[in-house]
């Protein structure tokens, strides 16, 4: 496993390779680019340096890139900003990130689950835990026994929220262990 500063070592030379002037341009390459740098920074502990990229930059790219770049890669980076949204609390912009992500999904049901486990984050930690319970569902029915849920930490957040709303210690703790075995849940 790598180290944090490994981790962080690399994003800085990401950075450092020319990756302003990448920034500055309109592609849809700008976009993808835009929205993994901030992501990445945030899942390297730098949420404050992500945050206003994914807002100035990122943001703004990925809907120049519209019509222009796959919808895969629409979805991913709408993704990517969504989740960098929901780590600082901004819960609007990260549902509407979440639902352009599930939008540009078009059937691809590993890009609409990723979408909607952020959607119903964000929906859950705002209060709204009926549709977050609707959103959860429809993101389970995508997983059919792929170990999505259990691998997603937006989605086990959710269902842990949803759960402690309900009063349901079952699926708090059910949530609560899976959010130990989710790949990167402790970076930031």
């Amino acid at each position: 496993m790598r180290s944090r500063w490994q981790q962080s070592h690399d994003i800085d030379v990401v950075i450092g390779a020319g990756s302003v002037d990448l920034l500055r341009r309109g592609s849809p390459t700008s976009a993808r680019f835009a929205a993994a740098l901030c992501l990445s920074l945030a899942r390297t502990g730098r949420l404050q340096q992500a945050l206003p990229i994914a807002g100035r930059r990122a943001l703004p790219l990925l809907g120049a890139a519209a019509g222009r770049a796959p919808d895969p890669h629409q979805s991913e980076g709408y993704a990517a900003v969504g989740e960098v949204f929901l780590l600082s609390g901004a819960l609007g912009d990260a549902a509407s990130c979440a639902r352009s992500a599930v939008d540009y999904a078009h059937g691809e049901e590993a890009h609409a689950f990723r979408g909607l486990a952020l959607l119903a984050a964000a929906q859950a930690l705002n209060g709204e835990f009926a549709t977050a319970a609707g959103t959860i569902g429809a993101a389970r029915e995508l997983d059919r026994g792929r170990g999505w849920v259990h691998a997603s930490w937006p989605l086990v957040l959710a269902l842990a929220q949803v759960g402690f709303r309900r009063e349901d210690t079952t699926d708090v703790e059910e949530a609560l262990a899976d959010l130990v075995l989710v790949p990167n849940a402790g970076l930031v």
